[in-house]
């Protein structure tokens, strides 16, 4: 039964959401959690077709090694990540981690840096050299920005010999940040006179966690996702709906509630703050804080003191059908792929192939019906700009193209896949739970060592970016879930002394 208030309501269940609220929840503040999307709509966390079940979103994540931020925020909600990934249930760690594949080249990407650069000596011997020097040069900047860009803050030592230590860290921390977000990627790698092939390699994986091409990105933004590929690359079984379990149940059991299937009709505003939300039937759900998603695309109109949009793009994303026995034996579960180098790395000439496993996890059920025998479902997504239309003519002209591009991969494969659909991010067709925001609000970006979150307007209004999209996961919205936890429990102690 829900009750008529609560301290926090959330709307949607984006990860950095839940993060939020599960340790609010564990610290005695009374949460709800609103999913208004519908289960078997387009928001629908997977896609079903013919026996086969495809996680949309990411599978691949990091920040998951040993005491790296997901430990932590697992270790304070009161679960053990080592216990997690022993039993295999939930977390595995592939190797390697996925595969990158140029016209002429196929690396395995290792999550060890000394592998990799012995992957890249067998397969670009002129490049062994500067790439050494590149890979020392950002391990040196990891160790730099690893102490205060990816986890939370830390508490500053007791001694003043230490505080002193420490304060020269971060004196170093942001000189390297000054210096980084100056420089372009692309630049970056260029200095290190590494060829076109060593830049297509970093794009694809650019493309892959961030979906943005180099162009896009700073070198502080290369060296940093670098660094944490290099740490440890984790595979979620069953993606991220299976995170969002885990982080469901923690908040169950610390009192918090879940609302699946609501109706969602606006905000209750008053004198410049949320006072809680309206559901259908004139139903109003009191709250302290409100928070949400923000989508990459904010909403029309919307006042914003950054574009959102800026280079990133929407993902347009195949299913298939495959013969196993067609499947290259050197094929990786998880594959990069770039066509052509002259041109840039996005629609038909960025591919991310996922397969998935060739056993199921569990007996055939209501929810995972028995697969064709002999086949293997293909995960297949491009990237689209976000201004490019996409017309059913447009789709089907890409789907043959990129179908001619998986039997140039697999020779053998032709008239042995079989299309079960598709799924593109469309941001009107697709309804986001920030549709509700008005046009007049403003919000504003806050970023602190490696925290993203936004404020708005509204003074307890507050945005987390939206994850639910991504083809591999940072761990930048979990830690912007940490960071936001830790004001709100400072800011509702506050409210409640007013």
């Amino acid at each position: 039964m829900l009750a008529d208030s609560y301290d926090v309501i959330l709307i949607g269940e984006s990860l950095p959401g839940l993060v939020a609220t599960a340790l609010l929840a564990r610290k005695g503040h009374r949460v709800l959690v609103i999913d208004p999307a519908d289960p078997s709509g387009p928001q629908a966390p997977v896609f079903k077709s013919n026996g086969f079940i495809f996680p949309k979103g990411p599978l691949l994540f990091l920040g998951l090694q040993r005491e790296g931020l997901y430990e932590k925020v697992f270790t304070e909600l009161g679960l053990s990540l080592s216990l997690l990934k022993k039993e295999g249930a939930v977390f595995a760690r592939p190797v390697p981690p996925f595969q990158l594949l140029l016209p002429t080249h196929r690396l395995n990407f290792s999550s060890k840096w000394e592998e990799f650069l012995e992957e890249l000596r067998r397969e670009f011997p002129q490049e062994h050299q500067p790439a050494r020097e590149f890979s020392k040069a950002i391990q040196e900047t990891g160790r730099i920005l690893d102490l205060f860009h990816h986890l939370p803050f830390p508490q500053w030592r007791p001694s003043i010999k230490d505080r002193s230590h420490q304060f020269m860290d971060l004196v170093r921390y942001w000189l390297i940040l000054r210096k980084l977000k100056s420089i372009s990627a692309r630049d970056y790698i260029r200095s290190y006179g590494l060829s076109l092939e060593f830049q297509k390699l970093m794009e694809l994986v650019g493309l892959f966690f961030y979906r943005q091409p180099l162009s896009g990105l700073s070198a502080l933004d290369l060296a940093s996702l670098l660094n944490l590929i290099h740490q440890e690359v984790v595979e979620v079984r069953e993606g991220r709906p299976n995170l969002v379990k885990i982080f469901v149940s923690r908040l169950k059991e610390h009192r918090g509630e879940v609302l699946r299937g609501a109706h969602l009709t606006g905000i209750l505003e008053e004198r410049g703050e949320v006072r809680g939300i309206k559901l259908e039937g004139d139903r109003v759900i009191k709250g302290r804080v409100v928070l949400t998603s923000l989508a990459v695309t904010a909403p029309q109109g919307l006042k914003q003191e950054k574009n959102f949009q800026s280079s990133r793009m929407r993902s347009y994303t195949m299913f298939f059908e495959i013969d196993e026995e067609v499947i290259p034996c050197a094929m990786m579960d998880h594959l990069l792929f770039t066509y052509d180098l002259g041109q840039s790395l996005e629609v038909d000439n960025f591919l991310y192939l996922f397969l998935t496993p060739r056993e199921e996890a569990s007996s055939p059920g209501p929810d995972k019906p028995e697969r064709p025998k002999g086949k293997r479902g293909l995960r297949v997504t491009c990237l689209v700009p976000f201004d490019r239309p996409m017309l059913p003519a447009d789709r089907e002209a890409l789907r043959i193209k990129i179908q001619q591009h998986l039997i140039w991969l697999m020779p053998f494969s032709d008239g042995r896949i079989g299309y079960l659909g598709d799924f593109f991010e469309d941001p009107e067709t697709n309804k986001k739970p920030d549709g509700f925001l008005n046009p007049s609000y403003k919000l504003k970006e806050v970023l602190r060592y490696g925290t993203k979150y936004y404020t708005s307007s509204l003074r307890n209004l507050f945005l987390l970016p939206e994850d639910s999209q991504s083809l591999a996961a940072t761990q930048e919205g979990i830690k912007s879930g940490w960071d936001l936890a830790q004001h709100l429990t400072r800011w509702l102690a506050a409210e409640l002394r007013r």
